[in-house]
C-alpha cells in the first residue's frame, strides 16, 4: 500500500515538471523574437556569400557579396561588388541615392550627360536620388567597392539599359587622351550615338529615365 501511495507521489511530480517545462519552453519561443530584435548581430567573413553578378544587369566578370540587408525600420542595405578588368553595370537609378566607398583598384562612374571620371581606393562617392550613371573597372584595372542604399517602397534600385561596347570604348578613348575624345575632338559628355547630348544633374538624370522608355527594370535585390 505504501509503495502504491509513493509511485502515486512520483507520477504526479513527473506530470507537474513536465508540464512546467513546456510552459517554460512556450513562454521562451515567444520572448525570443523580442530578444532577437534587440540583440546585436555579427555576421561572420566567411559566412557571406558572393555570386556572380547578373547578366542582365553587368557587363564582364562581376561579383556581388550581399553585406547586410535592410533590417526594419531601416531601410538600408550594403554589398561589396568587385568588377574584373573590362567590367560595369548597366545604367541605373537609385531612389534615394547611393554612396560607393572604393576598397580596392581604380575603376570609372559616369553621370549621364557627364564625363568619365576616375575613381580609386580610399574614395567615397555620393550618387543622388534619380541621377541615372554606371560605375566599374577599367579596361586595365580591377576594382572592389561597398555599395550602400536605402530601399523607397520595397526598392533601392532602377535598372536601365546597359552601357555598350562603344559607349566604354569612348570612355576608354577620353580617359587614355586627357579629356579628348580622338574621334570628334569632343568632350565626352554622354552624346552616344543615336542619343543627344544633356547637362549634368540629377534633373536631367531623371529626365533621361524618361527618354529611355520601358527599358528600366526594378530591382531591389541586384546592386550596384
Amino acid at each position: 500500500m505504501k509503495l502504491k501511495l509513493i509511485a502515486a507521489i512520483l507520477v504526479s511530480m513527473l506530470a507537474a515538471n513536465v508540464a512546467s517545462g513546456q510552459t517554460a519552453s512556450s513562454d521562451a519561443s515567444q520572448a525570443a523574437p523580442v530578444q532577437d530584435s534587440k540583440t546585436i548581430r555579427i555576421a561572420r567573413s566567411e559566412s557571406l556569400q558572393s555570386n556572380k553578378g547578373s547578366d542582365q544587369f553587368f557587363t564582364g566578370s562581376v561579383q556581388v557579396q550581399q553585406l547586410f540587408p535592410g533590417h526594419d525600420p531601416a531601410r538600408t542595405s550594403g554589398g561589396r561588388v568587385t568588377f574584373e578588368p573590362g567590367a560595369r553595370s548597366a545604367w541605373h537609378t537609385h531612389p534615394l541615392g547611393q554612396i560607393l566607398i572604393v576598397t580596392d583598384g581604380t575603376g570609372w562612374i559616369q553621370q549621364w550627360g557627364g564625363p568619365i571620371e576616375e575613381i580609386r581606393k580610399g574614395d567615397v562617392i555620393w550618387i543622388p536620388p534619380g541621377v541615372k550613371h554606371w560605375h566599374g573597372a577599367t579596361p586595365t584595372t580591377a576594382m572592389t567597392h561597398i555599395a550602400i542604399q536605402e530601399q523607397l517602397n520595397g526598392k533601392a534600385v532602377k535598372w536601365l539599359e546597359k552601357v555598350t561596347d562603344e559607349q566604354y570604348r569612348k570612355s576608354s578613348r577620353f580617359t587614355l587622351n586627357g579629356g579628348k575624345d580622338e574621334t570628334d575632338g569632343h568632350r565626352d559628355r554622354g552624346d552616344f550615338p543615336g542619343q543627344r547630348s544633356v547637362g549634368s544633374g540629377p534633373a536631367n538624370g531623371r529626365r533621361e529615365e524618361a527618354h529611355a522608355g520601358n527599358t528600366g527594370h526594378h530591382r531591389s535585390g541586384a546592386r550596384a
